[in-house]
């Protein structure tokens, strides 16, 4: 992308106002990652008292999906090493500071949401909906506090969602 710098700086701009803005956003990736693990764990619990047929076969194919996804972008990211928005040939100043430098592209955080996403779509909209909406508040979180691109944000919940339909096979 064309001048980075100058993108992220004008997205990030109201936040730089306020000094307490990376407590804020770190309590809030936290926050936002807590509640789809909890809306995943809500699913699995629902599956393993048998309230979607076959508890095992639907087990497995709630999450298969996930992990594969895991393991896959985790693969394409050691590949791939594209380096953060932070430490690249135009590097940004980062809201959060980060400690550690692993490459950027696809984001996994966004890529596993998505992947839970679709696989809970195979059992409920209900339990789905509420997981792309905190994906996708957890992907902004993200690019704000410049760990990622948007790019990497957009790959990420598109293999994510690809791989999640893997559940759809079950």
């Amino acid at each position: 992308m064309k001048n980075y710098p100058a993108f992220y700086e004008k997205h990030t701009a109201y936040l730089r106002k306020h000094k307490n803005a990376e407590k804020v956003l770190i309590a809030l990736d936290f926050i936002v990652t807590i509640l789809i693990g909890l809306v995943y764990l809500a699913g699995l619990i629902l599956i393993a008292i048998g309230l979607f047929g076959s508890p095992l076969l639907t087990l497995f194919s709630v999450c298969l999906p996930p992990a594969i996804t895991f393991v896959v972008v985790t693969l394409t990211r050691m590949t791939i090493l594209i380096p953060r928005p932070f430490i690249a040939d135009e590097p940004i100043e980062p809201i959060v500071k980060k400690e550690k430098y692993s490459p950027t592209f696809p984001s996994r955080h966004t890529a596993c949401a998505f992947a839970i996403g679709v696989s809970l779509c195979s059992l409920s909209l209900w339990l789905a909906l509420p997981v792309f909406i905190l994906g996708v508040a957890l992907g902004y979180l993200r690019f704000v506090s410049g760990f990622h691109y948007p790019i990497d944000l957009l790959g990420g919940a598109g293999i994510g969602a690809l791989l999640g339909t893997i559940s759809f096979l079950f």
